[in-house]
Order: C-alpha cells, then sequence, then structure tokens
C-alpha cells in the first residue's frame, strides 16, 4: 500500500490544481478577467483566500515527508490506530470519485468560474448540472477531498487540513450566498428553494 500511495498521491494533487489552474487560465483567455479574486474584498475574504494557500502548502509537505521515509513521516505525528487498508482504499477511492466531482462542476461554470467573490463584473446564476443537485459542487469536491486525505494518510497535519479548509469553506459559502442573493435576488433565493447547499 504503501508504495501504491507514494505514486499516487503526488499524481493525484497535481491533477487536482491542475484542473483550478487549467480552467482559471481558460476562463481568463475567454474573458480577460483574472478569476482569482480573493483578496480584492473584505479582509475576511483574504485572510480564506491566504487559508486555502497554506492548507495547499501543508498538503505539499505532508506528501513530501510520507515519500521520504518512514522517519521523515514522523513528523507529521501519524494516527497509526487509524491506518487501516480498508480506510485508505474507501479514501482513495472518495479521491478519484472527488476530482472528477470538481472537475464536471468547474466546466459547467463556463465563463462564470471564480475563486472567491467577484463584484466588478457581472456573472450567470449557474443552476445546470450538478448545479442542479448541489449548490456548491466544487466546494463539495473540495470537502471530500480534504477528507479522504486524511483517511488516507491520518495524521495531525491533515487532520489540521481538513478542520481549517471545512471552517473556511463554510464561511466562504456563505459570503458567496450573500453576495448571490444581492446580486440575483429571487431569482437565486428560489434556487436556494428546490436544491440544498451541499446535497
Amino acid at each position: 500500500m504503501r508504495s501504491l500511495l507514494q505514486i499516487f498521491l503526488p499524481i493525484y494533487f497535481l491533477a487536482y490544481y491542475f484542473l483550478f489552474i487549467l480552467k482559471s487560465y481558460s476562463t481568463y483567455k475567454r474573458t480577460g478577467i483574472n478569476p482569482y479574486v480573493f483578496g480584492k474584498s473584505e479582509s475576511v475574504q483574504k485572510h480564506i483566500g491566504r487559508y486555502f494557500t497554506y492548507m495547499s502548502l501543508l498538503t505539499l509537505v505532508t506528501i513530501i515527508l510520507y515519500i521520504a521515509g518512514d522517519q521523515a513521516y514522523l513528523y507529521s505525528l501519524p494516527f497509526s490506530i487509524l491506518e487501516i487498508p480498508s480506510l485508505q482504499i474507501t479514501g482513495l477511492i472518495l479521491l478519484i470519485f472527488s476530482l472528477i466531482l470538481i472537475a464536471i462542476a468547474q466546466w459547467s461554470m463556463k465563463t462564470s468560474w471564480r475563486i472567491g467573490i467577484d463584484k466588478d463584473s457581472k456573472t450567470q446564476l449557474i443552476d445546470k448540472g450538478l448545479f442542479r443537485i448541489s449548490r456548491n459542487p466544487v466546494f463539495l469536491g473540495t470537502l471530500i477531498t480534504v477528507f479522504s486525505f486524511f483517511m488516507v494518510l491520518p495524521n495531525s497535519i491533515t487532520l489540521v487540513i481538513a478542520a481549517v479548509s471545512y471552517v473556511s469553506i463554510q464561511i466562504q459559502v456563505r459570503f458567496e450566498e450573500e453576495y448571490l442573493v444581492q446580486t440575483f435576488g429571487k431569482d437565486y433565493e428560489n434556487y436556494c428553494l428546490k436544491v440544498r447547499r451541499w446535497l
């Protein structure tokens, strides 16, 4: 299992971050708008953007420690009691599922794709595809990713990543909902009545 994870995890997270970069680049090429807008609004938004960056760096650190060997991995303070093969395999399956979910949701957003809240340019209200099932399929996929990562590599760092990501996403989603109500009014309120925040 260890040799498999040492190969799988770097490839997986390269693909995960590549999705965000590719979609952002595609949106920029089609619109001329930089879709990364964290930090352009109030300070809370700026901090949330920083937290996401820090969690990405911690993910990289965790993978490096794991690849480096048993002695290096001890610095992550692993929870050995949770290192159960069936749990890790379930985590791997969920990681793959979340990547597919995020990819489909991102492309469903077309040129409305943003990372953060863009108050300077008008976007469309997306309510088709996966957005018929969840109001936040990208964030849902991200939550599945971080908790699955903890299942695969249960340690103190992945626990912090999962906990901070969960809190940050919950806050961000509520900021976005407030903005969408202000922007789309009744259309968004009616959409909320039909589709749950998560599932």
